[in-house]
């Protein structure tokens, strides 16, 4: 009798197992079986959304791009690998929401066996002083781990009954077509800025926040040396976000601590070429004060903005005149804003420093002194 209760547990047991792996394989809520897509079935992966780390290194696995875009979800937002300034090479987009140095080094160790030759990093001030840390066995990117899991399972039924499309497109890059929605569905662009400034940024400053957490620095160092000693060329920029975040984080942070981030990342970069007797890495500025990053929101939610979707993402089209400027294309009109973008080095550091604080004071008293009043965006 217990001979054959154990014998009927395990069968039932192993085909509970099979039917949960049959169902996460051909589902595919993440997109990482590479299974079949059937419309009305799974070809949309919603899913994908909340689990992009896994799903990203599996696609850099499998498209083996010869360059890679990498930093958080203002980069996978903004940064298209379809642009012409890279003259067709194959290219993804592997930015993650709150991307960390530390997930970043993880990724180029893949793109580097897969045969990337070149990375393009976006970064973003609060990454860097993030109270979150990488979490323990990332990089242990096996899909079979999600085969038998019950989360997967979970996923695989929202999947089949939901009506969301895939949140990215093939190349990595965010949907644009979602964050419109999602940005109508809420009321249009100034709602959007004032929803950003008075629900998200305080939970950004207060959760992630420490000035003295030096393992997102030592990442990025690593991540430096590791290129040069590979040969692995480097770009790196510090995102365009608009001008009234700077502003906000001003108000909570100081601006020496803006400041600081840049010349840390200055020093940082130099060191690494030091270490290794190389050139350093081309590190650009688009963070600042000009007509392209000063851009404000309409009252009418049905008229929208040109280059953000927030005060922090960047729309494509702005990040299409940001590689115009880092790679010498005029394909988006590039050379109409010769101002927008600086290399940063040791020599010019402290005089571009000096120029962003000027511009800022000249617009302070200008266009932005109209968003300081009691119903404007909440600044302060």
């Amino acid at each position: 009798m217990w001979k054959k209760f154990a014998t009927q547990t395990i069968v039932c047991t192993l085909m509970a197992i099979f039917i949960v792996g049959g169902v996460n394989w051909f589902v595919d809520p993440y997109d990482i079986f590479n299974a079949p897509r059937i419309a009305g079935f799974n070809a949309n992966k919603p899913e994908i959304d909340g689990h992009e780390r896994i799903y990203k290194a599996l696609m850099l696995r499998r498209l083996k791009p010869r360059t890679v875009l990498l930093g958080t979800s203002c980069t996978a937002i903004g940064m298209d690998p379809f642009n012409r300034n890279f003259g067709g090479r194959a290219v993804y987009n592997c930015a993650v929401p709150a991307g960390l140095p530390e997930e970043y080094g993880v990724y180029i160790d893949t793109a580097i066996e897969k045969g990337a030759t070149h990375v393009i990093i976006g970064l973003d001030f609060f990454v860097f002083y993030a109270i979150n840390t990488i979490e323990a066995g990332f990089g242990d990117f096996n899909s079979v781990n999600h085969l038998l899991s019950l989360d997967a399972c979970k996923s695989s039924m929202r999947t089949i009954a939901s009506k969301l499309k895939t949140p990215y497109l093939d190349n990595g890059r965010k949907d644009p077509l979602g964050i419109r929605y999602d940005l109508e569905k809420n009321g249009g662009y100034r709602k959007q800025f004032h929803e950003f400034f008075r629900n998200r940024f305080p939970l950004l400053r207060a959760a992630p926040f420490s000035r003295n957490h030096a393992v997102h620095w030592e990442a990025f160092m690593r991540i430096l040396d590791r290129a040069h000693a590979t040969g692995l060329d480097v770009t790196l920029f510090i995102s365009p976000s608009h001008a009234l975040l700077w502003e906000k984080i001003d108000a909570t942070h100081g601006w020496g601590q803006i400041e600081e981030f840049k010349r840390k990342l200055v020093e940082a970069n130099e060191r690494a070429a030091e270490r290794h007797g190389k050139h350093p890495f081309a590190l650009w500025d688009f963070s600042g004060y000009g007509e392209l990053t000063m851009e404000m929101p309409h009252d009418d939610p049905e008229i929208a903005m040109t280059w953000y979707w927030d005060p922090v993402h960047y729309k494509k089209e702005l990040g299409d005149i940001v590689l115009d400027r880092m790679f010498g294309g005029n394909f988006s009109g590039g050379n109409k804003y010769a101002d927008f973008g600086v290399q940063m080095t040791r020599e010019n550091i402290e005089s571009h420093l000096a120029k962003l604080r000027s511009g800022r004071s000249r617009w302070r008293t200008s266009r932005f002194a109209l968003f300081m009043q009691p119903d404007a965006l909440p600044i302060r």
